[in-house]
């Protein structure tokens, strides 16, 4: 995930974007446009990367089935396990967002993504493949880059706030268009 070093540079304090809105008051101080691009450029970008931890299990189900000899419920399980995975995490990612800020969330999630399609790859089992699937990539990765990475970027824009929203979530679903096909 490049866009980490470009995030902190919008992220001063390392700590999330509430404190630059706190200093801003309506039609003083506002970004310009091209601060305002790149910001929504990296979330993109960021939400469209990291999030293809969610996107690839139904992808490799067919690869899982015949590599570990199961069946094809039993190769559904590192997508349960994302699932659960997900829904665990968003809700600590986001009180974690709200402590720390974004910028060191996205640091843990881009080296959890790395070590967890790294020993994904080097899996023995079914059940290895599903915990790191669950625990690191999904848990500690994709949780950081879609609902937590959203509310940040609420912060930064008191006009179209509405639209940058929406192009944030657009970078998830550009990439369950975007990352199914390479991996095929």
């Amino acid at each position: 995930l490049g866009f980490a070093p470009a995030w902190a540079a919008f992220d001063s304090r390392l700590g999330g974007a509430g404190a630059e809105l706190e200093h801003r008051s309506q039609g003083q101080a506002q970004d310009t446009r091209s601060a305002d691009t790149q910001k929504i450029a990296a979330a993109f970008g960021i939400s469209a990367t990291g999030t293809a931890g969610m996107w690839l299990p139904p992808v490799v189900l067919p690869m899982l089935q015949a590599e570990f000899g199961t069946t094809r419920s039993g190769a559904s399980l590192p997508y349960t396990a994302t699932m659960v995975g997900i829904a665990l995490g968003t809700v600590l990612m986001g009180r974690l967002m709200d402590r720390i800020g974004i910028f060191r969330l996205l640091v843990m999630a881009t080296i959890a993504l790395g070590a967890g399609y790294a020993w994904a790859g080097h899996s023995a089992s079914l059940w290895q493949f599903a915990l790191i699937q669950g625990a690191l990539i999904a848990f500690l990765g994709c949780t950081v880059t879609f609902a937590p990475l959203i509310a940040d970027i609420s912060h930064w824009f008191l006009r179209y706030r509405g639209r940058a929203v929406a192009i944030c979530a657009a970078g998830n679903y550009m990439g369950g268009m975007l990352w199914p096909p390479i991996v095929q």
